[in-house]
């Protein structure tokens, strides 16, 4: 409301552009949004309309050849899912795994990530709740592992909340490009 010093201009608006009304942008289904609150209101809940999707879904992952690149995504399954159920996968490209090697420990070059964010906490600049990686190398030594807990087992049955944000890290690779991580419903 009055964002350009005017009455009655009240709409949605993209930061550093005070005039334009943005309310008819879309907001993608596998994506997700932050809300800052700066002014002290209380949390309210947000309530999805729509029906559950009950065929597979396909997200773009960008990566880049000059750095890591993050990807904002989300679960958009109504269910918990596990990690195993995600769909990420390095047999399919989509999640590109972290070599082990028993002989070095706990020394090795993280490759793709993926960060879990808690939505039940609020909090600006949030740290991630967890940080997961795929470690392959050894046969007993494969599967999702839990950043800070390397020699531990395989966390593939950690389960990630309905709804959640997440940010999935593509490390740097040879080229520019564009995988495609492929979820398909348990239900």
């Amino acid at each position: 409301n009055n964002v350009d010093g005017t009455p009655n201009n009240i709409g949605w608006r993209v930061v550093g552009s005070n005039t334009t009304d943005r309310g008819d942008d879309p907001l993608l289904p596998n994506g997700y949004f932050a809300v800052r609150n700066l002014n002290g209101s209380p949390t309210l809940p947000l309530k999805g309309i729509g029906a559950v999707l009950m065929k597979k879904f396909s997200t773009p992952l960008r990566n880049l050849a000059t750095q890591a690149q993050d990807n904002a995504v989300s679960m958009i399954r109504p269910i918990d899912v596990t990690l195993n159920q995600t769909g990420l996968s390095p047999q399919d490209g989509s999640f590109i795994p972290t070599p082990e090697d028993q002989s070095l420990g706990p020394r090795f070059s993280v490759k793709d990530q993926l960060l879990l964010f808690d939505n039940s906490v609020a909090a600006f600049d949030k740290q991630p709740s967890a940080v997961y990686y795929y470690g392959q190398g050894l046969a007993q030594r494969g599967g999702w592992r839990l950043f800070g807990d390397p020699l531990a087992g395989d966390h593939g049955n950690d389960v990630i909340p309905a709804g959640s944000a997440m940010l999935l890290r593509k490390a740097k690779t040879a080229s520019d490009g564009t995988v495609f991580w492929i979820n398909a419903p348990t239900y």
